[in-house]
């Protein structure tokens, strides 16, 4: 490849790791063809890129976007799987491992707002819940009290009104014991 096409793939890739959520380096040696090809649908069904890359040049990348030290990362075959949150292309490649019954891609090290996560970060990232799900959850929590305080408030006029129903029915019953 000649220098200005280097050149052109280190500012490309400089460009993703300042500008995407999250991105993962993954071993995907191993990986035939059809593998490869079903694991590139599946992540641009979910918006996450993916670039074969050799390693000099995401060195290269990663120091222009002062980025710490990956050069323990950056051996065998590498690809960057990048997306605009630090969530879905870690799922997706999870996702399609399990689905595919595959071994591969393995994700090497990952990058979240220029930090190296380490392999337990990782981990913790990938049995999270899924984007929708972790909405959900905040709008539900969010909502919780609202719905609290309309019960309470629909409950006192109920309860109201049954105190009233109640004594209506006792007086009732007290005149037609005086009788």
């Amino acid at each position: 490849m000649p220098t200005a096409e280097k050149e052109a793939v280190v500012d490309q890739l400089s460009e993703i790791f300042q500008e995407s959520g999250g991105v993962y380096l993954t071993d995907f040696s191993g990986l035939d063809t059809k593998a490869c090809a079903e694991l590139r649908k599946q992540l641009r069904r979910r918006s996450v890129g993916y670039r074969v890359v050799k390693n000099t040049l995401v060195e290269l990348a990663a120091k222009k976007a002062d980025l710490p030290d990956i050069t323990e990362w950056l051996t065998g075959s590498t690809a960057v799987a990048y997306g605009d949150d630090p969530l879905t292309p870690v799922k997706a490649i999870r996702d399609f491992v399990k689905e595919a019954d595959e071994e591969k891609p393995i994700i090497k090290t990952g990058i979240v707002d220029g930090r190296l996560l380490s392999d337990a970060e990782v981990d913790r990232l990938e049995s999270l819940p899924d984007m929708p799900q972790l909405q959900a959850k905040l709008l539900g929590t969010l909502m919780a009290p609202v719905a609290q305080l309309v019960r309470l408030l629909s409950a006192a006029p109920s309860d109201f009104v049954r105190v009233l129903e109640a004594r209506r029915i006792d007086q009732n019953q007290g005149n037609e014991d005086d009788e």
